[in-house]
Order: structure tokens, then sequence, then C-alpha cells
């Protein structure tokens, strides 16, 4: 997995569309869609994800949804809900979720698939938001 780090530690907070892998560190609020994505063990996650493939060591409240795999690690603890074509589960990781696991599962491999076939319409909004940021 390539990481590209968004958040050695501390805190991140927004809707955040990558095109490549992302790790998590600290607390991070909002929205991910991403390649793959690892939560480390000082991660707390509070919002949705949307990969291809998770590796979970931390804690996540949101629902997180994988085209392809979702491992988690002794050490996570999930609350919300998973969706994936394979969950492994180490023993002692706590979940209070809802799971659907399924290897028919009908997934974009990439989830920002979707976003680039909507850029034509995304960008002049993200453009405006900006804008309205810097005022």
């Amino acid at each position: 997995m390539k990481e590209t780090s968004l958040s050695l530690s501390g805190f991140l907070e927004g809707n955040i569309i990558m095109d490549t892998d992302i790790v998590l560190h600290g607390l991070s609020i909002g929205r991910f869609i991403c390649k793959d994505i690892k939560i480390y063990e000082s991660a707390v996650v509070q919002g949705n994800i949307e990969c291809r493939n998770a590796v979970i060591f931390g804690k996540v409240i949101g629902n997180v949804m994988a085209s392809g795999n979702i491992s988690l690690r002794r050490s996570a603890n999930i609350s919300g809900s998973l969706t994936c074509s394979e969950l492994e589960v180490e023993e002692g990781a706590l979940l209070n979720c809802r799971t659907y696991c399924n290897k028919s599962l009908e997934l974009s491999n990439n989830p920002i698939d979707g976003i680039r076939k909507n850029k034509q319409r995304l960008l002049p909004k993200a453009l405006e938001f900006l804008g309205e940021i810097g005022r």
C-alpha cells in the first residue's frame, strides 16, 4: 500500500477525496473517498469511508464500504456498518455494527471513478466553495 499521510497527529475535519491511498492518525471527522485506507491504532475516525481496501487498527464511528477487503486488527473498534467482498477480523477486535460481505459485490474497484465522471459538475461547485472560504 502506497501511503500518503493526511494527518500524522492532531485533528482533521472535512470531506477528503483522493485518487491515492491514505493513512489516518489522530482524530478525523468527515467523509473519506480513496483507493486504499489504513487507520492506525491512534486514530479515531467519525464519518463514512468509501475505498477499495481498508486496514483498521483504530476506532471508526460510521460506515465503511470497500469494493475489496476490510481487515480489522485486534485493536480495531467499529460502530456503524461494514460492506465489503471479504472481511478479516482478528481476535480482540470490537464490532458494534452491521456487516454485509459478498464476493460478488458490485462496487467500483476505484471509488474515485464516480467522482471523475461528475468532475465537470463538481469542479465549479468546489471552486465556488473555496472562494467563499477565502472571503
